[in-house]
């Protein structure tokens, strides 16, 4: 389709005037972008112009254009370019490109000279991170109907981000969009695509892809499985050859992924540790859908109405791999926002750990561009289904800037209210309250907070609803506690010692965007930082995880708010 649109535009502008085209050499001729705001918050619209600038007898354009389509979504073009009959072809949205064109009409109809607005963009801001709009060809056309290449200006870029209670914000890294099928190459950079027919068996759809032709194709970074099966297709099965996987994961590609037609898994390098047996046996990936109908009336009822679950397995040689380690997998389940859903209340449940109580996989994050909730099994494959977790808080109107924070770490179970549908968000938040959040957040998906251990403190009892959590911070040197031996779970909890827990839990997951940092930290009242948590303050500073207050204080030794302490946890899983 993309191929077919090719060159379309100008083609309609010169047939408008039905005279032969020639070329004619760049002049001064160039096209910039620019952005009425650096920073935007999600949901909120970026506005981008496009200008001429040195334009000489411009009578006609085809700009095109791209932009980072899983932070940004087009949502329309206002030209701006003025004088005489305009013909306006309507914007083409292409995948992750915009194509934008015009025409002056009428044979004695001058071209336009000197510099000019040309449109103004409008895009909203879908989720956090940098994103970018950039010119990638722009081909003008005057009134003689000679075509020219105009030269482009630089493109704009826009930091996406939450305001948080200081007014300061952070922005966080999300998952990118998966490219759709296509060709073979694909016409997206480094991606190789392989259509593997689909055969019907008697234990449902079965599919054998060979990558050879990937493997031979220079300049190829992922391989994209696509396999084409009825719609109606429950159960499938995809073999791909153990030895094109140990080569191409041992060269430069760095993703394998598999697109059944029913949901998407794609394979990392990592996966390698389980392939050491004969090269010649197939690693096999079977997915099957089911209905949730045979379940329990209390899971059904969690499920919130979802009645598809998915199951999955992957094997070699007709030996299930047990264990997964974190990253090896990641995986795409669809769903359909419903009218008033917000996707950051759509999540997996892991139905597979207890068949009486589905458990939300924390790291799962809904694309709405895609439509798929992405997720990362943790330790094992088995049965998920997405769900909207609607999750209401009633007291949350007064500290309206942390209600998504807050109901994004709910709907995933790694915080919870006190009650009556309320969360507190004013109250003190204990050490013993933070610790499980940041504990909930980590793991057991972000592979923290998953282990069996022993309170290493004398004021804590076992059986406490944060037992478990304390004592496998305490065991991997996250919290360290107090000179006498004790940890004080219902005192209050510094800003600064929430910097030191934060730190340390970002170092041993080798979170990134989080380093170590040797300046002391740029706050006003950075000498009333203890010297065992300066590093941490300046390195959760840098990666955006905590911020100040006004006149760039700190306050080390403030306490914090359970909306705040939800505001930076939710900062920290959004860099997992």
């Amino acid at each position: 389709m993309i191929r077919k649109l090719k060159g379309c535009f100008i083609a309609v502008l010169l047939l408008l005037q039905a005279w032969p085209v020639t070329a004619s050499a760049a002049g001064g001729d160039m096209i910039c972008l620019t952005a009425a705001k650096q920073t935007v918050q999600p949901g909120e619209l970026l506005t981008v112009a496009v200008e001429g600038q040195r334009l000489s007898n411009l009578y006609g354009a085809e700009i095109r254009l791209a932009y980072d389509s899983g932070k940004l979504r087009f949502k329309s073009a206002q030209r701006r370019v003025s004088g005489g009959a305009i013909y306006e072809v309507k914007p083409m949205v292409t995948e992750g490109g915009l194509v934008l064109a015009f025409t002056r009409t009428g044979r004695n109809t001058p071209g336009l000279t000197g510099d000019m607005p040309l449109y103004e963009l409008s895009f909203e801001a879908i989720a956090t991170g940098s994103a970018a709009v950039s010119l990638t060809s722009a081909t003008l056309v005057d009134d003689q109907a000679a075509s020219r290449s105009a030269a482009l200006g630089e493109g704009v870029s826009v930091d996406i981000r939450y305001a948080s209670s200081s007014g300061e914000s952070t922005p966080s890294p999300v998952p990118t969009p998966t490219p759709a099928p296509g060709s073979t190459p694909s016409g997206s950079p480094g991606i190789f695509i392989v259509e593997a027919a689909a055969q019907s068996s008697a234990e449902g759809v079965k599919a054998v892809a060979e990558l050879g032709a990937a493997l031979d194709s220079k300049g190829t970074e992922s391989i994209r499985v696509v396999v084409s099966a009825p719609p109606e297709t429950v159960q499938m099965q995809v073999q791909l050859p153990v030895r094109q996987v140990l080569a191409a994961f041992g060269s430069r590609i760095q993703t394998i992924e598999i697109d059944t037609g029913l949901v998407q898994v794609m394979l990392h390098p990592g996966l390698v540790t389980h392939l050491s047996g004969s090269p010649a046996e197939g690693l096999v990936l079977a997915v099957a859908k089911a209905d949730a109908g045979s379940l329990s009336a209390a899971v059904r009822e969690k499920l919130n109405g979802q009645s598809i679950l998915y199951g999955f397995s992957l094997s070699v040689g007709g030996q299930a791999i047990g264990k997964l380690g974190n990253g090896e997998i990641t995986v795409n389940l669809p769903y359909r926002l419903k009218g008033g859903e917000t996707p950051h209340q759509v999540v997996v449940y892991d139905l597979s750990r207890s068949s009486d109580a589905p458990a939300a996989i924390k790291n799962s994050r809904y694309n709405p561009e895609t439509g798929m909730v992405v997720f990362k099994p943790a330790e094992h494959f088995g049965q998920y289904a997405a769900v909207y977790a609607n999750i209401i808080f009633q007291d949350m109107a007064d500290a309206a800037w942390a209600k998504e924070y807050v109901e994004t770490l709910a709907a995933r179970e790694v915080i919870r209210g006190v009650g009556d549908n309320r969360f507190d968000p004013h109250s003190r938040v204990t050490r013993a309250q933070f610790v499980t959040m940041l504990m909930e957040a980590a793991g057991p998906d972000g592979g923290a907070g998953s282990r069996e251990a022993a309170s290493p403190f004398r004021d804590m009892e076992d059986g406490q609803w944060y037992s478990r959590a304390i004592a496998t911070a305490g065991e991997l040197g996250i919290i360290q506690g107090r000179e006498d031996g004790t940890f004080g779970p219902n005192d209050g909890i510094s800003r600064q010692d929430m910097a030191v827990m934060l730190y340390r839990t970002a170092m041993l997951l080798r979170v990134e965007g989080v380093s170590r940092i040797e300046d002391a930290p740029s706050f006003a009242d950075g000498e009333d930082i203890a010297g065992y948590a300066a590093e941490a303050v300046a390195a959760m500073e840098a990666s955006g995880i905590m911020d100040g207050f006004e006149h760039k204080r700190f306050l080390p030794q403030e306490p914090s708010t359970r909306a705040q302490a939800a505001a930076v946890v939710f900062r920290f899983y959004m860099k997992l």
